[in-house]
């Protein structure tokens, strides 16, 4: 049943990205959007948390308060990677995909990358960055494509 609704959410999540555009032409869009995302995300954070890292160690005493002071920046930085691996993922999906494959091992891949870039967003809002409309944007356009159930 699940591959019958493949061609089928591939037509209708798809090809709304752009008229004409195939299939795998709307999911390239989006990743391409995600790595844009990804890459603002990381150019903005890597300031911020190397001024927190900063602020952290003229105000503690131990290894562990440091800890402490940079869990949240800390955790959004392996997000980044996370998101990061995940959009090397579907990248590799997606160009088994554009080689013959089938299209099932994308639209498996995809939603990790919805979900690690939604997380990011809540990880952004821990540290308090803004988030960049570039990460609004790819989780709206990965998620019309992909839904947010990731199987890992």
């Amino acid at each position: 049943m699940r591959r019958a609704l493949v061609p089928i959410a591939l037509f209708f999540g798809l090809t709304v990205g752009g008229c004409g555009d195939s299939a795998q032409t709307s999911a390239q869009r989006a990743l391409t959007a995600s790595a844009r995302a990804v890459s603002v995300v990381d150019a903005h954070s890597a300031r911020a948390y190397a001024q927190a890292a900063e602020r952290a160690i003229e105000s503690v005493e131990t290894v562990a308060e440091y800890r402490d002071a940079m869990g949240a920046w800390d955790s959004l930085e392996q997000g980044l990677r996370i998101a990061r691996a995940a959009l090397y993922a579907s990248q590799a999906a997606l160009d088994s995909w554009v080689d013959g494959s089938e299209a099932d091992d994308f639209m498996a891949a995809l939603p990790c990358l919805t979900v690690s870039l939604a997380a990011l967003v809540g990880l952004l809002l821990e540290v308090d960055i803004p988030i960049p409309d570039a990460l609004r944007d790819a989780v709206v356009l990965v998620e019309s494509i992909a839904g947010s159930s990731c199987d890992v």
